[in-house]
Formats: structure tokens, sequence, C-alpha cells
């Protein structure tokens, strides 16, 4: 039993009622758990619970886990099974209504809960509405509209959301379309400053204005006026800064084509994109539609104009001069129009356009810089440099153009200076500022001939071709740089592709022919001056060159005085002064050359080659002095001019001025204007000052393709015969020896190379033939002589080398050959042992002894002349030539004639 205590409604207040609940265990049919009290093996029971007492009612919680055949033996008595086919219903635990499993009465239920008392008690006149015998009657229920709501009302609130929100909507929406309307605002204000800054025309400003579009670009993204600047900011940068760098202009190009910008700017830029592209046909019609819709535009027409000047056509100058008009605060029209009379050649108008700029803007870089190279050969140097140093850092950092203006001023001031080497670096700099405009580069080509830097000038001038292949001027400069390289045979290719009715190209042809000296090359430029009609001011030039070419192809008298006719019709001519000078030079008349070239370049100071052919007049005649300081003016008036170098170098090996014709050869090869010259010329040189070591890494040092030629050939059998090494140097002449058309020179060369070979009879005949070609050949006559000696003919030898002394005052030569006649002259005079000849013997040996690079035996016959007399100066002169040639041809004699003075 479990006892329950329940309230008692009724009484109202508490009382205890017990009830006891019999719990007995239900057992559904078919069901397997053991009954309650009886456990089942392996009955789980809940663990002891100290708080449980004896008092605790008994809950039993067995299960049984026993088989189902014992549960149902258990259980069959007291649940006896039912008949077959019926189940019979369990008994209710409590006895149920009537009313049990049907659904609930409304009104009974209002009915019982009145009868509770849960509703309110009713007013007096309320229970008339009671049926008969008290029965209630049917509720009357209220109508909906009648009740009344309880609960938490929103509508009020929701209304004030909805209300809110739509003020906060409209207000949100009005702030955004001030913002928005206050970033376009500032993107228009953006493009103004921009444009200002873009007209100003300079690389700093020009920079500023496509940061400013840039931004203006950001705060307005679908605006049409922002690309519409940036491609005018876009053009004028490719068209100024010399460099025709196109990545931006291509980006602004196609940006503006999305946005649907601009039309008439769209054609500029596309017409600008193409001719710097690689032009053609397209670029041609492109420029044409841009042409026609740039009217009265002044940005629009400043393009058009500066993209005809840099591509060299017609009509710029009235497009650039409409672009002023039109917008006269655009400078960079201005500046175009300046650089335009520049390359016309009009200094004083492009001056004018250039002051034009800096009266309205005092410190405007590119046109101060563009004054500064213009007034570069008026300004006081240090004054003009300082000015320059002071406006280094400008213009390093801006465009290309500026970078080359700045350069170039500085070339000129310091030539004019002297500085000829800092001048040098200066137009190298120039050339490494990135430009690839051909009228910058030609600037650059234009300024390296005056620094003599000849090779820089070629390089500058064939990257302007590259730039403009169609531009004849040039390839007309770049002509004219070669040909003062001496590069007459590429010269003559390049001038071969120009149009041959040129007068200019005609003479440069010619030009070129005389430098290269190849037959053909000459029969060619004659044949083209033959047909050039004689008439006009060029008329004189023609038969002037022509008579050039003709004495190269075969000198003759009558050509000599043909050219003297020329003169004295045409007295004081550069044309025809140097015509006679190049007839006489080649017929070998010094006094006719040197007489026309002194005019020559009394009518052109400035001439470099005028001076270097008066040079040659006056080494001709024998005027050494006088030929070195022609050599030196050509070479102040074009540094780099190597037909001048070669001359010079050879005349100090002649005067024996070792050391500086080493220094100016060092000079030759260092700027590349001539390997094969300088290094030979180094050598040569270098023997001279005995560093024969030296001059074997020298020759060696020359290039594989070079050592063919009959100079290197030459200078290596020199060589090898100072190294004592006469096989060698036969090796190296007998191809020439050989050939036809050999050269005096190159026979004298060969038999000195057989003599000291020991091969005699056949040094006589080497010595023999260069004497038939070249009868005073003072080499020939002076080796003829040494064979004599050998034959002990000292008379036959006197006679020869008494010739060659006459022919050396007339002919310059170098100390070597100098001492080699002298001591030849001791030598002949001991051999011959007349009276007085130990005495002649003696003093023409101690001249030769004071010549630098003298041979050897000059010391042993100064020991034969002295001997017997002067003992003490005898043992000296043989010591010296022992030191010097331990194992010479005459080392045995000297030890025997030793032996009594030691």
């Amino acid at each position: 039993m479990i006892p329950y205590q329940t309230p008692n409604t009724a009484a109202g207040d508490l009382e205890a009622q017990d009830y006891e609940v019999e719990v007995e265990s239900a057992v559904i049919p078919g069901d397997t758990t053991p009954g309650v009290g009886e456990p089942a093996p392996d009955e789980w029971r809940p663990p002891s619970n100290p708080a449980w007492d004896e008092s605790s009612p008994a809950l039993d919680f067995s299960f049984s886990t026993a088989s189902t055949e014992s549960a149902v033996g258990a259980e069959s008595a007291e649940y006896p099974e039912p008949p077959d086919g019926e189940l019979a219903a369990p008994e209710p635990d409590l006895p149920l209504g009537d009313d049990s499993g049907h659904g609930d009465d409304p009104d009974n239920v209002l009915e019982s809960l009145r009868v509770q008392g849960i509703f309110e008690p009713q007013e007096e006149g309320e229970g008339e509405g009671l049926a008969a015998g008290g029965a209630p009657e049917e509720a009357v229920w209220a109508a909906p509209q009648e009740v009344v709501r309880g609960g938490t009302r929103l509508r009020g609130a929701l209304i004030g959301v909805w209300a809110l929100t739509l003020v906060l909507f409209g207000g949100g929406y009005y702030g955004w379309h001030q913002w928005v309307g206050k970033r376009h605002r500032e993107a228009a204000e953006l493009v103004v400053q921009a444009r200002a800054a873009a007209f100003d025309s300079d690389y700093a400003k020009l920079v500023d204005a496509e940061r400013l579009l840039r931004l203006a670009r950001e705060k307005h993204a679908r605006s049409t006026d922002i690309p519409r600047y940036e491609l005018f900011v876009q053009t004028q940068r490719v068209l100024e800064n010399g460099s025709r760098e196109l990545s931006g202009l291509r980006s602004s190009l196609v940006r503006a084509e999305r946005l649907g910008a601009d039309a008439r700017y769209l054609d500029a830029g596309r017409a600008l994109l193409a001719a710097f592209s690689g032009g053609g046909e397209e670029a041609t019609k492109l420029r044409e539609a841009a042409t026609k819709s740039a009217s009265g535009d002044g940005e629009l027409l400043y393009v058009v104009g500066r993209l005809e000047q840099r591509l060299g056509l017609p009509g710029a100058a009235g497009h650039l001069e409409a672009a002023v008009a039109a917008a006269p605060e655009l400078r960079a029209a201005t500046l175009a129009l300046g650089e335009l009379a520049h390359d016309g050649g009009s200094r004083v108008d492009a001056l004018a356009r250039f002051d034009a700029v800096l009266k309205k803007q005092a410190d405007h870089l590119r046109a101060g810089l563009w004054r500064a190279f213009l007034t570069a050969d008026e300004q006081e140097l240090d004054a003009g440099l300082a000015a320059l140093d002071g406006l280094r850092t400008r213009a390093t950092a801006a465009a290309p153009i500026d970078r080359v203006l700045w350069s170039l001023s500085r070339a000129r001031l310091l030539t004019r200076k002297g500085e000829l080497e800092s001048a040098g670096k200066a137009v190298a700099e120039a050339l490494s500022s990135g430009t690839n405009e051909p009228r910058l580069l030609a600037m650059v080509a234009e300024e390296a001939r005056r620094t003599g830097q000849l090779s820089l000038a070629q390089t500058s001038a064939t990257r302007a071709v590259a730039a403009a292949p169609s531009s004849l001027a040039y390839r007309v400069l770049l002509a004219r740089v070669m040909i003062e390289r001496g590069d007459g045979a590429r010269a003559m290719d390049l001038l071969a592709k120009l149009p041959a009715e040129d007068p200019g190209v005609l003479m440069m042809r010619a030009r070129a022919a005389l430098q290269s000296g190849e037959r053909e090359a000459l029969e060619s430029g004659l044949a083209a001056l033959e047909g050039y009609p004689e008439e006009g001011e060029a008329k004189l030039a023609v038969r002037a060159l022509s008579l050039r070419l003709q004495a190269r192809l075969q000198s003759t008298m009558a050509l000599l005085r043909k050219a003297r006719r020329l003169v004295k019709r045409a007295p004081g001519d550069p044309d025809a002064a140097r015509a006679l000078g190049e007839v006489a030079l080649e017929l070998r008349e010094p006094r006719d050359a040197t007489r026309a070239l002194e005019q020559l370049v009394a009518a052109a100071p400035d001439d470099a080659e005028g001076h270097y052919l008066l040079a040659r007049a006056r080494r001709m005649a024998s005027d050494g002095a006088g030929a070195e300081q022609a050599y030196r003016r050509a070479l102040e008036l074009s540094p780099g001019h190597r037909d001048a170098m070669v001359g010079l170098g050879g005349l100090l090996l002649d005067s024996g001025k070792y050391a500086e014709a080493d220094a100016l050869y060092q000079r030759l090869v260092s700027g590349g204007t001539g390997t094969l010259f300088g290094r030979l010329g180094r050598v040569e040189a270098l023997l001279g000052l005995g560093r024969l070591d030296d001059a074997q890494v020298q020759l060696a040092g020359l290039p594989e393709k070079l050592r063919d030629g009959r100079a290197a050939r030459e200078t290596g059998a020199r060589l090898a015969l100072a190294r004592r090494k006469p096989g060698e140097a036969l090796t190296l002449l007998r191809p020439l020896a050989q050939a036809d058309g050999v050269k005096p020179a190159t026979l004298a060369l060969y038999g000195e190379a057989l003599y000291a070979a020991d091969q005699v009879n056949a040094a006589a005949q080497s010595y023999e033939r260069a004497l038939q070609a070249d009868g005073t050949l003072p080499e020939a006559l002076i080796g003829r002589a040494e064979v004599h000696l050998r034959a002990e003919r000292p008379g036959d030898a006197l006679e020869l080398l008494e010739e060659a002394q006459d022919v050396l005052e007339t002919r310059l030569r170098g100390p070597d050959v100098h001492g080699r006649m002298l001591t030849f002259f001791g030598h002949a005079y001991v051999q011959r042992g007349k009276a007085g000849d130990l005495d002649r013997a003696r003093r023409v040996l101690l001249e030769a002894i004071d010549l630098p690079g003298i041979t050897p035996e000059a010391h042993f016959w100064l020991g034969e002349a002295s001997g017997g007399r002067r003992t003490p100066e005898a043992a000296a002169a043989f010591k010296r030539y022992l030191e010097l040639e331990p194992k010479g041809r005459y080392a045995e004699r000297a030890r025997r004639a030793l032996g009594p003075m030691l």
C-alpha cells in the first residue's frame, strides 16, 4: 500500500485521506516476464541504498530473464487461456462512466464549471434565462468582434518601424546621391588641374597630369571627359619624351574606346599608335582621318602637327601654327615650332620660340635646355657649365630628350674648353639616355662627329636609320660618318640604295670610291659623275671630283695640267684646290701639292681633311715639322680622324718619338676607328722602344682575319727579324714577294730577311728587283750596299750608301734606317782602309750610336775603327757589342780583339 493524500476541494482545506492502491502484476498473454515476488534466476536487483530503512515502502523493480516456457508455466494457473479465436479484453483498474469513449459536450462542460464555482456568480436578474424546471438555456456565444482581445499590441510598433525604415532609406539615398555628386565634382576639378599641367608641357607636369587623371578616374569611373584627356596626355608623352614608349597610350586608347570617349581624340591616338608601330598604308589613312577631325581644336592640331614633324612630313609647320593660335597656353606647340626651326637650320627663329616659352615660365626645363644647347658656342664656359650643373638633378630625372639636350650642351662647352675626353663621355651619356627618336639620335651623331667620337657617331646614326628607314637624310648622315671613319666600302653599299639623281649622293659615292681605292669602285664613281649634267653650282665640284678619281686610276701629267687650269679658272675655290693637291700627291709632286693644299686650308680653315692632305704634301717634301703641325691641326678639328692619326703616328715613328707614337696608337685602338693600323703601329713603336715581348702581344691580339694582309705580314716580319727569327720572317713575306704588283718596300724587306738567313745571293736579287721598281728607295739602296760589304766591295757599297744619304734628305725615314746607313758607312770605311777612313768611320759610327734603335754592329765597327790608337774606347765598344750580340756574326772577332786588352 502507498499512502497518498489529496486536497479536499469541497471542504476548502487539506484533509488527509488514505487511498490504498493495490499494484498487481499484469501479465500479458505470451509475456515471459516472471510474476512479482517470484524472482527468476539471474534476477536483477537494485543496489542497496543506506538511506533507505525498513519502513520505506518496498518497490519491486524485478525483471525476469528466464526462458519463455518457465514464465508461461508459472502464470498459467492465474490467467487461463481464452477460448480459441477470441481474445478477452482486460478488466479496467477503475470503474468507467457511461460516457467513456465519447466526445465532450460543451454545454455540459460549462454547466459543470458553473456548478464548481469557476464562473463568477450571476447577479440578480440573470437567472431568467433558465428553462423550466431550472434547466439552463442553451449558451449564446459572443460575436468575434465583441470579444476584447488581450496580449501585446504590435501594430503601432510595426508602423513606426516601417516609417523609420522609409525615412532612413530616403535619407541614405539622398546622402549617397550627394556623396556621388561630390566625388564627381572632385573628379571634374582634378581634370581641370590635369589639363593645366598637360598644357605646361614639361615632363614632370605630364607625369603629374597622369596621376591626377588616375585619381579622377577612381572618383568618376564612367566619365567620358577623363579618358579624352588621358588620351591627350599620353599622346603628348609619346611625342615629347623622345622614347616612343607606347604602352601607356595603348591602355588609354582601350579605356577610351570602352567608355565611348570623343571620337576625334580616338582618331588622334590611333594615328599616333599606328605611325610609331611600323607605319604603312593603314597608318597613313589613320593620320589623314586624324587631320580631318582636328580642325579647330588646338590640342588635336598640336598632336597632328607634332606627329608630322617627328615623321619628317610636310604640313607640320601649318598645323603647329594653327595649334598655337587655337590654344596659346599649350606650350608644347610652341616648343615643337622651335624644334622645327632648328631642324630647318633657322637658329634665330628657334631661339625666339624657346624664349617665348621662357618669358611665360622662366623655369621651364625643356625650353631652358634647348636654349643652352643652341647658345653653347657663345656662352662663357665656366658660367655655362655651372648653369648646367644646376639643372643636373631635374634633367637626369626627366624625359630622354631632356637628358640628351643636357648632355650635348655640356659636350659642346667641354669641347670648346679643350676637354675632349670629358666631352666624349658627355656624348656617350646622351647616346645612353634611352632615346629612340631619330631626330635626337641624328643630333647625337653630329655632336659625336664634332668631338671626334666617330664610333659613337656611327652607332647613333645607325640607330637613327633603324628608327626611320625611309629617311634619306639619316642615311646620308650615316654614309658621311662612315667615310670620315675611312669605311668607304660600307659607305658605298649604303649609298648604292639611295637615289642616284641626288647630287649629294653622287658626290659621296665618289668620295667613298676614293677612300676604298678599289679599281671597280673608282670606275663606277667616275662613270656616275660623267653622266651628271655639268650645269649649275655643282659643275665645278663635279669636275674637281672627276679629276681626283682619274688620278687614282692613272696619274698622268695631263691630269696635273687639267687640275692647274681648273685652279686658274676658279682661284680660291676649295674643290679646285683639293683636286690639284690630290693629283699632285698621286704624281709625287710635293711643290704643287703643298701650294694647292695651303690654298685649300686658307679657304676652308675648318676642313680637317684639307689639313690632313696638306700634312701628306709636307711630309713628301721632307718638311717633318710642317707635316706634324698639319696633322695635329686636323686632329684638333676632328679628333677621331683615322687617317690623320695614322699619318701622325708614322711621322712620330720616323722621328724616333716612339713613346709618343705608342700613346697615339693606343688612342686609335681605344677609339675603335682603326684596330688594324692602331695595333700595327703599336708593334712598330714597341720595336723602337726595344719592348719585343710587348710587341709580340700586340701582334697576337690582332683579329685573325686581319693577320693575312700585307701590312700585318710586313710588321710581323720586322718583329721576327728583331727577334732573330729570319725563317719566320721569310714565311710571312714569301707570298707577298711572289705576288704580282709587289711593292718595292716589300721586296726590300724580303731581301733583308734573306740576308739574315745567309741567303746572300737571293737577297741581292730581291734588292735589285726593288731598285728596278723604285731606284731611290732608301731601304733597297742600304740593303744592296750591305751585300757588297759582304762580298768585300766597299767601293760599290759606299756609292750606294751616298746615294741613300741624298735620298734621305728628301724622304723621311725613322732612326733605324739612318742608323743602318751610318753603320754600313763605318763598315765600308774600315773595310776600305784608305787614309782618313778610320777617322771617318769613327765619326759616323759615333753618330749612329747616338740614334735610338741602332744595330749592335755599330759598336763592333767602332771598336775596329778605334783599335790601336784608342784602346780603352775600342775595348768598351767590343764589350758593348758582346753584351748586345753574344752570338752575333762578329762575336768571335770581338773576343779575339779583346784578348790583349783584358
